[in-house]
């Protein structure tokens, strides 16, 4: 008799959980990240950039002083464009079609013509240009000179650098929060994020990070911002609200490159001595999966609108292509 009490105990139990479990809505989800394909680039590309409205992605190799052109709706090299010595960032306004490209080598930037793909200006800028990026809103570009401590800000109306910033030791990465219009830089030598108002040009504050800031990004949606610290393996994730950093999130060897994906409130980071891709997930920080791509992947650009990823990788000279398959229920 007690026997049949708990197993008719049970039975109804089972059925209860499992009436909730239908009619909460609670299912599984399933989501799937698959390297579908890899893309011939140049020698040692360094930096990628992705153009969601023209779905044209833009590669800078180091060694052939070039920029790699991709179509990303067939995922082919399309064209090449000349640049200045030692490409090293590269990034794109899609309001413009302007490409933008720091050349390490020569001290300047490439303002390249995205319908006709003509380097129509080149601007002098600090010593040692690394990291660009613009902000589409105000047509304003930003570009990290590693060995000056510097960003100069360029004008993308007439391409004339308007403004010299002092920041932290051996800027890398430069982002900026179009919404906020605040400019986020990656100091690599004192361990920092400088935060500037893009209204006047200020440092308003330095925030600490982990060891060896290096890449940097920010999502508008969510005002969080994402510093992978190349020399202890982690992504630093700063609240823009406040200039605090809320988590600290454990990746692969070597974190360089980083990549919000808005629509998905999905973060990309390459691994470079992992050969590989760390997906965090924006909502709760943490680490959905880790993808295999190509030889010491450096750089990573995700297209919001198509959902599929882009990666640089250094040593085999290729772009891997992340395919976001749409959760399933299960």
């Amino acid at each position: 008799m007690i026997y049949v009490n708990k197993l008719a105990i049970f039975l109804i139990l089972t059925v209860i959980v499992t009436i909730m479990f239908l009619f909460s809505g609670c299912v599984h989800i399933v989501q799937t990240y698959n390297v579908a394909t890899s893309v011939s680039a140049g020698a040692w590309p360094v930096s990628i950039s992705v153009n969601p409205t023209t779905n044209l992605i833009y590669v800078a190799n180091y060694w052939n002083n070039n920029v790699s052109v991709i179509d990303g709706s067939n995922n082919i090299a399309t064209a090449t464009i000349s640049v200045g010595n030692g490409p090293e960032g590269v990034c794109v306004d899609p309001t413009t079609n302007m490409i933008y490209v720091t050349n390490w080598e020569d001290n300047t930037v490439d303002a390249i013509d995205g319908s006709n793909n003509s380097v129509v200006s080149t601007i002098s800028v600090g010593n040692g240009p690394e990291g660009i990026c613009v902000n589409s809103t105000t047509n304003m570009i930003y570009v990290a000179n590693e060995d000056d401590n510097t960003i100069t800000v360029i004008d993308g109306n007439d391409d004339v650098a308007t403004a010299t910033i002092s920041v932290g030791e051996e800027p890398f990465g430069v982002c900026v929060n179009p919404d906020t219009n605040m400019i986020y830089v990656a100091n690599y030598g004192n361990n920092t994020v400088s935060v500037i108002n893009g209204s006047d040009n200020a440092v308003v504050a330095t925030v600490d990070v982990g060891k060896g800031a290096w890449g940097i990004d920010v999502d508008p949606s969510t005002n969080m911002v994402y510093v992978t610290n190349y020399l202890d393996n982690t992504v630093s994730v700063i609240n823009g609200n406040d200039n605090s950093v809320v988590s600290t999130i454990t990746v692969g060897k070597g974190p360089e490159g980083v990549s919000v994906n808005q629509t998905t409130n999905t973060i990309y980071v390459t691994n470079y001595w992992d050969n590989t891709v760390s997906v965090i997930n924006g909502n709760n920080d943490s680490i959905v999966t880790t993808i295999p791509v190509g030889k010491e992947p450096k750089a990573v650009s995700a297209n919001s609108q198509t959902n599929e990823t882009y990666v640089a990788n250094y040593l085999d000279g290729t772009v891997s292509v992340i395919f976001f398959i749409e959760p399933s229920s299960e």
